[in-house]
Parts: structure tokens; C-alpha cells; sequence
């Protein structure tokens, strides 16, 4: 296979102000109980400097390349790398999954060996992009992939 498909992906900045705001207002409602509002207040820049950190460095990629897919997931904090590695020709279907759990959801890649076996992989990646890999996985790898959500 001389063609490749590369994914990268990070979050979301609708994703980074929820959080910031959201957390930020709870860790002040909470602090407010034990210390005087005015020094409460000085917690929001740290909330927002570690949201920004996570939101800078945490990333998907999602290459497929020389009969194989590997899927990195790069987290800031705590510092963590994780890579799966799959020759295509061991694969016999792949979902891409969507789920609506949380406020704006969590996309899932389940891969399915030829042995019956499969993983569960949680990814930060658009649905446009999930898109884009079923149609790849589909038309060029000749693999079954099913878009679900």
C-alpha cells in the first residue's frame, strides 16, 4: 500500500471553555466555604492555565501506512503516550463509534481481529474525521467499517 491516511486531532475550544468555566465556578463555590472570596478568585488563572496546558498537548493521531494502522493517544497531564499498532490484514472489521454520554460525547474505535478478539480505543477526534477514516478504511483498505452515532 503506497497511499496513507493521516488523522491529528485535539480538543475542542468549546470543549476547553466549558471546562474552564464550569470547573472554575465549582472549585470557587467550594473554596468560598472555607477561605475569604477575595483570594477564591486567584484559583481561576491556574483552572484556566491547566485547561489550556491539556489543551495544547493532548492529542489523537491516527496514521495508516505500510499495512497498518496506529492509533497515538498523547495526554499532557499526567504525562502519558499511548500507541496501538495493527496490521490491516489481521483486521477483519472496525466501528467507529459516537456515544452521546457526556456533554459533547466520546468517540470510540473498536477493532475486531480475524481471531475474534477486539479493543476498545477512547480517541479525541472530530466526526468529520471518523467520517473520513470509514470511507478510507472502506474504499481503500478493503476493510468492513461501520460508522455508528
Amino acid at each position: 500500500m503506497k497511499e496513507k491516511l493521516v488523522v491529528e486531532s485535539k480538543g475542542s475550544v468549546i470543549g476547553l471553555i466549558i471546562n474552564t468555566i464550569v470547573t472554575s465556578f465549582i472549585v470557587v463555590k467550594i473554596l468560598n466555604n472555607f477561605i475569604d472570596s477575595d483570594y477564591t478568585v486567584a484559583v481561576i488563572p491556574i483552572i484556566a492555565i491547566y485547561f489550556i496546558y491539556k489543551y495544547i498537548f493532548d492529542k489523537t493521531v491516527i496514521k495508516i501506512h505500510d499495512d497498518k494502522i496506529d492509533i497515538t493517544i498523547i495526554k499532557a497531564i499526567p504525562k502519558k503516550e499511548d500507541t496501538y499498532s495493527y496490521i490491516l490484514n489481521n483486521i477483519s472489521a472496525i466501528k467507529l463509534v459516537q456515544t452521546s454520554n457526556f456533554i459533547y460525547g466520546k468517540k470510540v474505535i473498536v477493532i475486531y481481529d480475524k481471531k475474534g478478539d477486539n479493543d476498545e480505543i477512547y480517541v479525541n477526534v472530530r466526526y468529520y474525521q471518523l467520517v473520513q477514516l470509514e470511507k478510507y478504511l472502506n474504499e481503500k483498505c478493503q476493510i468492513k467499517t461501520d460508522l455508528i452515532g
